[in-house]
């Protein structure tokens, strides 16, 4: 299985051809996979969690990220 590092180099070359809009996921977790997308300057990142605890914890991680709705 690849990398976080190794995805991140292989799609390097399409990131500033791509026209990103949405990122939606499922399982929120930690919020590593918000934080990896970032950068890729998605108009909106949408995260769905079950779990209010950590749905919570999630809200507070990215705040100020205004794209982002967990």
């Amino acid at each position: 299985m690849a990398t976080l590092k190794e995805i991140w180099q292989y799609t390097e070359t399409y990131r500033s051809d791509i026209q990103h809009v949405n990122f939606v996921e499922t399982g929120t977790g930690l919020g590593d996979s918000i934080e990896f997308v970032l950068p890729f300057n998605f108009k909106n990142i949408f995260s769905i969690e079950i779990h209010p605890e950590i749905a919570q914890k999630a809200r507070d991680r990215f705040k100020n990220s205004k794209n982002v709705s967990i």
